[in-house]
């Protein structure tokens, strides 16, 4: 509708399954690298990612870090995790990978640094 407000992707959904065997982007291949480096050296690992995008990055290491290991991403807009789900088979995992909307990053990554120092102290 000409002049009007953009249509609600709300009803919308497209059902898809995402490869997650591989990352297009150099950037987040990058990341990744350092991630698996430590994957490859642990039983169980928890991440912690700020901003959920379409959750390549929460995917990627599911499928290639060893079972035990899970991601937390934290995502201050709902939009982003319906687009993520709905758009770009993005499945939430209890457990494995799970989205946080009650907090901000800052306060998440805050909390999970004080109990790292907690657990090596």
């Amino acid at each position: 509708e000409a002049g009007g407000s953009p249509p609600s992707c709300e009803h919308l959904s497209c059902v898809c399954d995402r490869d997650g065997s591989e990352l297009l982007s150099l950037y987040k291949r990058g990341m990744m690298d350092q991630v698996l480096s430590i994957c490859t050296h642990s039983k169980s690992l928890k991440i912690l990612s700020i901003g959920l995008g379409a959750g390549a990055l929460p995917q990627f290491i599911s499928e290639h870090c060893p079972k035990g290991t899970s991601v937390e991403s934290v995502e201050y807009d709902p939009r982003v995790i319906t687009a993520a789900t709905q758009f770009f088979g993005f499945h939430i995992q209890p457990g494995v990978n799970e989205v946080c909307l009650a907090c901000t990053g800052a306060e998440r990554a805050k909390v999970r640094h004080h109990l790292g120092r907690l657990l090596l102290s």
